[in-house]
């Protein structure tokens, strides 16, 4: 089976790129565990057929949709012990397991090695509102230049037991002294991010995110990890670590903007932290500061509805 990229020796350090596929491109979050089949297969098709085109190794991470929503709503895990169901946790997890074994299948069909990662095993929320990811076994998959294929979903939980996470936050847990992230690529059902003009917001910074719109999600879908929302914080934290993101639709993905999205000049989107990196780049400087990415989410009252928690975000060097 085909190995991917190079691993940047000297330093130990993997050169990587982070591509997210949204939980909403590979189900329908309408529809509890119903998941995309074709849409799993287009997705992996495209990335398969250009791996080797890539000049870093890649992680996919893939979002949980109405596989890990609706699972995790049921199982009352957004609102931790002792109100979540622990004895229904083992199919939430499984259900996550198989859903990133059905992509990494998709993509053995292609002659890509890919293996799954399960997150309750390598992940812990922290009190203090971080992510401890433990990395060994990520680094033994790329050694072997295989694809990782990690996710979202329940997480154990310092202070609350266990809680569901979302993926696009696992970038900004991974040891900038061990990954050298190129850029991260999150693959959505909208073109990017839309402004309250509607129209996509190609630069996103602090200024353009105050004008990002409230989209209202799909009825009777779930999102108990907070959506779009947590994309523009996360890609703001990754662009201020000097990490380039690009927000984009993967619905009609084709082989050419693939790679432009991944490894060229973005054609369509929502691009954050690009204009650092040049400025970085020019410096001689670029991404070796530690950004600790910090989210809370609201402790849960008695009654309160909890799907959309909110994120508090703070800097450490």
């Amino acid at each position: 089976m085909h190995g991917q990229g190079t691993v940047m020796s000297g330093a130990g350090l993997y050169e990587v790129i982070v591509i997210k596929v949204g939980g909403s491109l590979i189900t329908d979050k309408t529809r509890q565990g119903s998941v995309r089949e074709e849409d799993i297969d287009r997705i992996a098709a495209v990335i398969g057929r250009n791996l080797a085109a890539i000049s870093a190794q890649v992680i996919i991470i893939l979002g949980g949709g109405s596989v890990g929503h609706f699972a995790a709503k049921q199982l009352a895990v957004d609102q931790g012990v002792p109100h979540c169901e622990l004895a229904g946790l083992h199919r939430m997890a499984g259900a996550m397991y198989a859903l990133k074994n059905r992509f990494a299948e998709s993509l053995a069909r292609r002659d890509i090695a890919a293996l799954a990662l399960q997150e309750t095993s390598y992940i812990v929320a922290r009190a203090d509102g971080g992510i401890t990811l433990h990395d060994m076994a990520l680094r033994h998959v790329l050694a072997l230049r295989m694809v990782p294929i990690a996710s979202g979903g329940l997480v154990f939980d310092e202070a609350r037991g266990v809680r569901p996470l979302n993926g696009d936050l696992i970038p900004l847990a991974l040891d900038p002294a061990v990954f050298k992230i190129r850029r991260v690529v999150m693959l959505t059902d909208v073109p990017g991010v839309v402004g309250s003009d509607g129209a996509v917001i190609r630069t996103l910074d602090e200024a353009s995110a105050s004008r990002m719109a409230r989209l209202d999600p799909a009825p009777g879908s779930i999102d108990v990890t907070g959506g779009m929302d947590v994309k523009v914080k996360a890609a703001l934290a990754l662009a201020r670590r000097g990490i380039p993101t690009v927000i984009c639709s993967g619905k009609m993905l084709d082989d050419r903007g693939f790679l432009d999205a991944v490894d060229g000049e973005p054609s369509a989107g929502t691009l954050a932290g690009f204009n650092s990196v040049v400025e970085q780049s020019r410096s001689g400087a670029v991404g070796t500061k530690q950004v600790k990415a910090t989210y809370a989410y609201p402790r849960p009252k008695q009654g309160a509805d909890n799907d959309s928690p909110s994120y508090r975000w703070s800097r450490s060097r």
